[in-house]
């Protein structure tokens, strides 16, 4: 097609959504059956698809443009994508803890906690911390998982420990076996929750902001073995909010950071 001259209408922008450090969507402003839209994504690939998902395999700042065309004429619009080497992004969540008098424990995060953007403890009784060395005395004698979610502005990762408070203290500790991960995050509208399972069991997911406040909970049985849920957060602004997992009996197994675009 010729290049669009006036008075043609055609327009090339696009959005992009990232997953991850490599991975990204492209949608184009504007999507008509009568339009054919080419990508050139700046790693030597190529699409005809109007919205297309695509995975750089190399780090780097790659020039992604999109022609639109139709009978008439044509528009042409490009965007600098910067891949990062997420290689690169160890994030530290260890922590320790000591045990004080009356049930009181002190738990203290590692150095490089201070550098992220943000963290918080989750003590697994429904209370959290953003104290970087938080003291901490649980309601009644149980088990607890104790969680420390650090987050840098573009990774999350967690450190958990199982904790079994007692009448003499810890009985027992160790390290959660349990993972479960959020992606796309950052995400628009769908976000997917991957977790694994070693029995079938009642979960509990709850979303809620950073103050607290619940957005959306809904419960159903996992399967042991990997489970995938799906989360339509179309509705909710922009901003960062928590995904908690709980088990039937109120044990949390996980809390993840969301950003949400």
């Amino acid at each position: 097609a010729p290049p669009c001259n006036s008075p043609c209408n055609m327009n090339a922008t696009f959005g992009v959504s990232a997953s991850g450090t490599n991975t990204f969507t492209f949608t184009p402003s504007t999507i008509l059956p009568a339009n054919t839209y080419f990508w050139m994504f700046g790693d030597g690939t190529t699409s005809n698809n109007p919205i297309v998902t695509h995975t750089y395999s190399t780090a780097s700042t790659y020039p992604v443009m999109l022609m639109v065309s139709d009978s008439l004429c044509s528009d042409i619009d490009t965007v600098y994508i910067d891949v990062l080497d997420s290689s690169a992004y160890n994030l530290n969540s260890s922590f320790t803890y000591t045990q004080g008098n009356n049930g009181l424990y002190n738990f203290v995060a590692n150095n490089d906690v201070i550098s992220y953007d943000s963290f918080i403890w989750d003590f697994g009784d429904n209370t959290t911390s953003t104290a970087l060395a938080p003291n901490h005395t649980f309601p009644s004698n149980g088990n607890y998982l104790i969680q420390l979610t650090v987050f840098d502005g573009i990774f999350t990762q967690t450190d958990s420990l199982n904790l079994t408070v007692g009448p003499l203290g810890i009985s027992s500790n160790s390290k959660s076996k349990f993972e479960a991960k959020l992606f796309p995050n950052p995400a628009t509208d769908i976000l997917n929750l991957e977790f694994t399972m070693d029995i079938s069991e009642n979960i509990e997911i709850t979303l809620i902001d950073l103050n607290g406040k619940i957005l959306n909970q809904e419960s159903f049985t996992a399967n042991a073995g990997k489970n995938t849920k799906k989360m339509n957060i179309d509705s909710i602004s922009k901003g960062v909010y928590q995904v908690i997992l709980r088990k039937e009996n109120g044990d949390t197994l996980e809390r993840m950071r969301l950003v949400k675009q």
